[in-house]
């Protein structure tokens, strides 16, 4: 078996709508006994800066509302301003009640304790109204200090979730169904397929230049996409030493030596990895029908397994936990994923197998040029029913597979036939193999990503 390397990982998002600003500011002119209202039920004995809230019925927190799945910054509604206004989540645990928030910049109170949490609160800092609540901070008459308190947050989102604006972005999936072949080895050509994509540093509305060595980084050895100053194109690359205040030297895939600073180069976990205007060389292509049914059978048998993981209920599966916590917990994710003694074509067989197990409604659209008798059942009532798995978007299970499932099937794979510990195992992934291929691993997770992406999409719009 042809041995490829493989990194993955990316966060955390819940699927309730908040209430619109306009109509909770009329509801605050309106009856003190509105039940959407937030309000205070007292002050909190943690200083006179922090406010509790509650809701005027006192309801249970819906069922549908886990704050589990919440991110680590939010949008709060502030009591006193009337206004949506961004925080940071500070419990350690985010499933204990009540729910603490700091609030960013110069506001008071700073702090705020939710009693009962719920859309009418609470929301992630990338949800559908953001623009809105944006809008409504702009026209009020603290302007100047929601403008600054929006900048803190977008700052530590950013440094939370290493550049990743939102989950919706963050589809990627292990192997693409088909990826186009390059011609070509010298790094300095062009690729027209890529030509209308401009190189573009601040695009996203910050810039990703670091004054110190970026921490997320597997140095040497992670693989990214490079910018090539003489023709403003992009190559496969990998990273060999951090050198001073954002400098880093890499290697291209032609063995050419560089330096580049941190905002001229991305790692498939950024989002302009997915568009950056790609040169021409040369890669091997993986065979989107590729079927192995001694590996399906394995594959299958893992199940019972697999649905533990899923459920959390697998103590050595660490990599769930890891996924739960979201952000640079996630993104560690990475230093411990490799394609361990398998081939592209076998990976990405793998990802289809367990694509069709436990996202079967996507599944369906993703991979449906596949027979549906070549792909297995779905699994996912073999799932806890309290598990987290089944609140998340589909968007989010896809992710969950690729990084926490194909993984773990690798390293039971790898347990099964070399007759080692978990451990073991999971060391010889990580470690026990020839590095090669891994231009294609690398090109394979940004053309998956456009593929799911666009199925996903078109689901949404049926």
């Amino acid at each position: 078996m042809k041995a490829n390397k493989q990194k993955r990982t990316h966060d955390n998002e819940t699927s309730s709508s908040p209430v619109s600003p306009k109509k909770q500011k009329a509801r605050d002119k309106g009856s003190q006994e509105s039940k959407a209202r937030p309000s205070r039920s007292s002050r909190s004995n943690s200083g006179k800066n922090t406010r509790t809230f509650s809701t005027r019925n006192n309801t249970a927190m819906s069922d549908k509302f886990d704050t589990r799945l919440l991110p680590k910054i939010v949008w709060v509604l502030h009591e006193t301003e009337g206004l949506w206004w961004p925080g940071e989540i500070i419990n350690e645990n985010k499933s204990e009640i009540p729910l603490k928030v700091k609030y960013f910049g110069r506001i008071k109170p700073n702090t705020v304790e939710i009693s009962d949490p719920s859309s009418e609160c609470i929301v992630p800092f990338h949800h559908s109204l953001s623009s809105t609540f944006r809008e409504d901070g702009i026209k009020s008459k603290r302007k100047k200090e929601f403008v600054r308190a929006f900048e803190l947050a977008q700052e530590e989102d950013i440094e939370d979730n290493d550049g990743l604006p939102s989950a919706d972005w963050a589809i990627q999936t292990v192997a693409s169904p088909k990826k186009p072949k390059r011609t070509g080895t010298t790094v300095g050509q062009s690729n027209d397929n890529d030509s209308n994509l401009d190189h573009d540093k601040t695009q996203d509305g910050y810039s990703t230049e670091m004054s110190e060595l970026d921490t997320s980084l597997k140095i040497p050895g992670e693989p990214v996409l490079a910018y090539y100053r003489k023709n403003k194109l992009y190559y496969p690359a990998r990273i060999d030493e951090y050198i001073k205040s954002n400098k880093y030297r890499i290697t291209f895939l032609d063995e050419t030596h560089k330096t580049c600073r941190r905002d001229e180069f991305y790692t498939r976990y950024e989002k302009k990895f997915q568009t950056c205007p790609l040169g021409l060389f040369t890669v091997d292509e993986e065979d989107p029908n590729y079927y192995d049914s001694d590996l399906r059978e394995l594959v299958e048998g893992l199940a019972p397994i697999l649905c533990r993981v899923a459920s959390g209920n697998e103590s050595v599966a660490w990599r769930y936990q890891h996924f739960i916590e979201g952000g640079k917990a996630r993104r560690r994710l990475a230093a411990s994923v490799s394609h361990g003694p398998f081939a592209l074509s076998e990976i990405g067989f793998i990802a289809k197998l367990l694509r069709a197990m436990f996202v079967p409604e996507v599944a369906a659209s993703i991979d449906k040029k596949t027979n549906s008798k070549d792909l297995p059942s779905a699994v996912t009532t073999q799932i806890d029913k309290s598990s987290l798995f089944h609140e998340f978007s589909n968007e989010l299970k896809l992710r969950f597979v690729h990084d926490v499932l194909v993984p773990e099937t690798i390293t039971r794979l790898i347990m099964d036939h070399e007759e080692v510990s978990y451990e073991e195992a999971e060391h010889m992934v990580v470690h026990g193999y020839e590095e090669v291929g891994w231009v294609e691993t690398l090109l394979s997770a940004r053309e998956s990503f456009r593929t799911g992406l666009q199925s996903l999409q078109e689901k949404k719009e049926r």
